[in-house]
């Protein structure tokens, strides 16, 4: 057999093997059956889980009782142990004790049972966090996000049973009543720390900074979840296009607007737009950090790991401008750097150094400038 036959039937296997699995893909979106948006008011209505709020045009800062019943059950059932500070908040330590005495009175078939579900779901927490935002108010957990706005369509089918392992343990364990009678108004003295000026200051000087258009803050609305039940400097952003949730753990925020989570929003689009003509460059610089301490964890895909990077270096360059830190915000985050390529995300400190060029051309848009930065070389 010819050399160019041959190369042709390889191909032609590839595509095939290829075709076949987006088949299956598609066959698993379409046939997510179990997906189907609640239509009771009440799965819709969480005022009786709020007490003190934040708000200003287009955000709010909020607790949020999905959150916490998601973290109590990663506490104990999910075996979370992982803290990234010094030690575990007051408030994450307490809940972890009271659990522990409430699940010391349950069946232990009941508790084996939500563990075997963990063990065979061990996802990323972002999993978990995103699909348990696509739910309404307990103890029925029903679905009320459309499934025209989630975006993460593999996690949702793979946890797709998980808002029934959430009932029963919300029912099973008293939930409501830990988070009625104790964490709501923990979850809302954390509320009190942010400032209403400096979340306007943020997502204002996010706007002008990536040069957009701010009509487009009307069509977005940020809710902000403080949660004290998980490690430090641990946060997430789940988009569900019109509406964003910020989820700040305790250390990831200073009152404001966690622009970082924020501008994932914006970012993330961009780079997947162009990432693909320029991937064998950036997997060969993946690969090269793959197993140090911050890739390691959470950036082990191309695309998730360039956008960790200049996600990073943006949220520099603004505090920056904003001089953050005071005196010290640029020795601060040099330091910031030098930890971001210690920990493998060795792409921070050369976006960051060529990002001075798009703050010097205010005629260019920030999705030309990724095009120009993701074809360079490095």
């Amino acid at each position: 057999m010819k050399k160019g036959v041959k190369i042709a039937l390889s191909l032609i296997i590839i595509l095939a093997i290829v075709c076949s699995a987006v088949a299956v893909w598609l066959y698993r979106y379409y046939n997510f059956s179990d997906y189907k948006v609640s239509e009771d008011i009440k799965d819709y209505e969480f005022t009786g889980f709020v007490g003190q709020v934040l708000a200003d045009e287009g955000w709010a800062v909020i607790p949020d009782v999905r959150i916490f019943t998601l973290y109590a059950f990663l506490n104990s059932i999910g075996g979370f142990d992982e803290e990234y500070g010094d030690s575990m908040t007051t408030q994450r330590a307490e809940l972890r004790a009271d659990l522990e005495q409430v699940l010391s009175m349950l069946d232990e078939s009941k508790i084996k049972h939500w563990q075997e579900f963990y063990t065979k779901h061990e996802l990323h927490h972002y999993a978990y966090v995103y699909y348990t935002l696509t739910l309404g108010t307990p103890p029925n957990f029903n679905y009320i996000v459309d499934k025209e706005r989630l975006k993460d369509i593999y996690n949702m089918v793979k946890l797709k049973k998980f808002h029934g392992i959430l009932t029963e343990f919300y029912n099973d364990a008293n939930i409501g009543d830990l988070y009625k009678n104790k964490y709501q108004k923990l979850m809302e003295d954390e509320v009190l720390k942010y400032s209403k000026d400096a979340i306007n200051r943020d997502i204002n000087s996010m706007y002008e900074y990536l040069r957009l258009n701010p009509l487009i803050k009307d069509l977005i609305s940020v809710i902000i979840i403080p949660n004290p039940f998980d490690s430090h400097y641990s946060a997430y952003a789940v988009d569900f296009n019109d509406t964003l949730y910020v989820i700040d753990g305790p250390g990831s925020n200073d009152g404001g607007l966690n622009i970082h989570e924020y501008l994932h929003k914006f970012i993330n689009p961009i780079v997947g737009k162009y990432i693909d003509e320029n991937k064998s460059k950036f997997d060969r610089i993946l690969d090269e950090n793959k197993d140090k301490s911050i890739v390691s964890g959470s950036y082990r895909k191309t695309d998730t790991f360039v956008n960790e990077c200049l996600v990073r270096a943006i949220d520099y360059r603004i505090a920056l401008a904003q001089e953050k830190y005071g005196d010290d915000t640029e020795k601060i985050i040099r330091s910031k750097i030098s930890q971001d390529e210690t920990g493998g995300l060795v792409l921070v400190r050369p976006f960051y150094e060529k990002l001075e060029k798009y703050e010097k051309d205010s005629g260019m848009e920030i999705d030309a400038f990724i095009y120009e930065l993701l074809s360079e070389d490095y």
